[in-house]
């Protein structure tokens, strides 16, 4: 697993203008960000919510509460789109509380608590066919709160930081939530792979 190099977009003169015109009684600018965010909007419910319909009821869920709590945004703790992000993921997962749709698995941590780096490193960075859809499965098979910090580091190329203030925790607690996450990745491939050979 290793991270991409996307550039970063941070809110721009342009949209804080726009954020304090919309708050001073032109609502319809609102219809701009929605049209530029809504993709990455949707993209992050999908990884949470498995179906298509509800997703896109969370997507709007998420513009409509943006724009009520609009005043509430503040610049110098995160962009507009990933303050965006932060209602999504906390929509989509409070939409998904209670849902069967997610298989978690329990390791127990002295299996994996004194694994190397250097071996988690090896198992995740294996870009072969059977061992990215083992990755594949093990992904799926995280918490969905870990899914997201995942697809947030990973595929959004996020920051900690910036995905501290998404997630509402700090970044030294990612940090090691991360380390965790690899860890638990990794042993549950070899778990996946052990099963197959049995």
């Amino acid at each position: 697993m290793k991270k991409n190099n996307y550039n970063r977009r941070a809110t721009t003169p342009d949209e804080s203008k726009m954020i304090g015109r919309i708050l001073g009684g032109h609502t319809e600018e609102f219809g701009v960000l929605v049209n530029r965010y809504a993709e990455s909007v949707v993209r992050v419910v999908r990884r949470i919510v498995p179906s298509a319909e509800d997703a896109e009821d969370v997507a709007q869920d998420t513009f409509v509460a943006a724009f009520q709590d609009l005043k509430r945004f503040d610049s110098a703790r995160a962009s507009f789109k990933n303050w965006l992000l932060g209602i999504a993921s906390h929509m989509a997962l409070k939409r998904i509380q209670g849902s069967a749709a997610f298989s978690f698995v329990s390791i127990d941590q002295e299996q994996w608590g004194d694994m190397a780096d250097a071996e988690v490193d090896e198992w995740l960075n294996d870009t072969s066919t059977h061992r990215l859809a083992q990755l594949d499965k093990a992904v799926k098979r995280l918490a969905p709160n870990d899914q997201l910090l995942l697809s947030f580091y990973y595929y959004d190329d996020l920051r900690l930081k910036e995905i501290a203030a998404i997630m509402n925790c700090t970044d030294s607690y990612l940090r090691s939530r991360l380390q965790w996450i690899r860890k638990k990745l990794c042993q549950t491939i070899k778990s996946l792979e052990e099963y197959e050979d049995q």
